[in-house]
């Protein structure tokens, strides 16, 4: 494959991050996602030490810690509504044109710079590149079905009773409540990031196969 396809695909999401740097887009959205993070891995910790040491407080504290990053999981989309809520009180007289600033704009001129040198690449290289990130793709949700399978059907519903179950059975504690309390948050984690990967995927499939449409039609 030539390697300028792929160099061209690793280009285009330099230039998106570029772009948020830029424009400061990763913000409290991130800063967020790493406090979820950041909780869990101290309800972990907090959740070992109360077994080794035999010290049950440190458990409720462990599990009161980990309902609040689900707490969390659950008020980000209302955080962001708020933090953008000039936009969508904007969004009530131009709805069409605040989600073409928001959402495509953007990708647009970066994929718009990119296109050219895209088609420029040999139609054969194009499929095959194509093909390779399809396999990808296909692979990789196979993947992420098989890790985060429950949390694609049921959202994080279960990791929130499974919590509240835990701390109502403080005294006598179930070890497969547990593992279910602790588990389901680091899949709801995984689940957030491998989505984004999926996104990107799809979103290099369509500009390729945009590039593929614009070539010529070689005899046979």
């Amino acid at each position: 494959m030539d390697i300028r396809f792929i160099n061209i695909l690793k280009s285009i999401e330099i230039a998106e991050k570029r772009t948020q740097i830029k424009n400061k887009k990763p913000k409290k959205e991130f800063r967020l996602f790493a406090l979820i993070i950041g909780l869990t891995i101290s309800s972990v910790i907090l959740a070992l030490l109360s077994y080794a040491f035999s010290y049950k407080h440190l458990l409720l504290v462990s599990l009161i810690i980990l309902m609040i990053a689900y707490f969390i999981v659950i008020i980000t989309p209302f955080f962001t509504a708020y933090q953008n809520r000039n936009k969508i009180k904007k969004s009530y007289t131009l709805p069409f044109c605040l989600a073409i600033d928001l959402n495509i704009k953007k990708e647009f001129i970066i994929d718009q710079h990119y296109l050219p040198a895209l088609i420029a690449i040999d139609k054969n290289e194009l499929e095959l590149g194509l093909l390779e990130i399809k396999h990808e793709r296909t692979f990789l949700e196979k993947r992420i079905f098989l890790i985060t399978g429950p949390v694609d059907k049921l959202g994080i519903l279960p990791g929130i009773i499974s919590s509240f179950a835990a701390a109502t059975k403080f005294a006598d504690p179930n070890g497969w409540l547990m593992g279910i309390t602790y588990g389901y948050i680091a899949l709801v984690i995984l689940s957030l990031f491998f989505y984004h990967i999926m996104m990107r995927y799809d979103r290099m499939i369509a500009l390729t196969e945009l590039a593929i449409s614009t070539k010529p039609n070689t005899a046979n």
